[in-house]
């Protein structure tokens, strides 16, 4: 978690530091109005996110959602086993799913609303992409200050969409695994 908030926090930094030497604005206001950049990519964001989350009618067998091979290969060529874990998630607070343990390995009802969780959360980061975007329309500065800021935002929205794509495919086996295990149980 530290090295996503340090990445927000040098590139505030950088965006500030730029701006009060070349923006030709001082450096307490570059400083302002980057964190106020940041702070309404952080509400756009969030805003998003609790929309996606409230849909709730999401198919996670749908094609959109599935992680085809090449993906998979990609994703592990990224390494993303050793960092996934490191991406700060608010999954464990407010839905009460942690993409480190899987409460309820063997029962699907659980299974399977953790995978509408993970297609909420990663239909909001996959939005987000864009909205962030929203403040080069409503602030000023807008290509010193909220076009970074943005990019920002887009870039770290990335991690998370890998994350909980690389997830939901091993939840779906999990899913899978129990379904093809169940007809064992109810023959006994």
């Amino acid at each position: 978690m530290i090295p996503y908030l340090l990445f927000i926090l040098l590139s505030m930094t950088a965006v500030s530091v730029l701006n009060g030497f070349f923006g030709g604005m001082g450096f307490g206001y570059a400083i302002l109005w980057t964190v106020i950049a940041t702070v309404s990519v952080i509400v756009i964001d969030g805003v998003t996110a609790a929309i996606a989350h409230a849909v709730k009618n999401y198919n996670p067998f749908h094609k959109i959602f599935e992680m085809k091979k090449r993906e998979k290969r990609f994703y592990e060529k990224l390494g993303v086993k050793k960092w996934k874990d490191k991406i700060p998630e608010l999954g464990k607070f407010l839905a009460k799913f942690a993409k480190d343990k899987i409460a309820e390995p063997n029962n699907n009802e659980y299974i399977f609303k953790f995978l509408i969780e993970t297609c909420a959360g990663g239909v909001g980061h996959f939005v987000s992409l864009f909205t962030g975007f929203l403040i080069i329309l409503i602030l000023p500065y807008k290509l010193n200050i909220a076009l970074p800021v943005a990019l920002v935002s887009f870039i770290m929205n990335i991690p998370s969409i890998i994350v909980l794509r690389y997830n939901r495919a091993r939840l779906v086996a999990v899913y899978r695994f129990n379904e093809r295990k169940q007809p064992k149980k109810d023959a006994a």
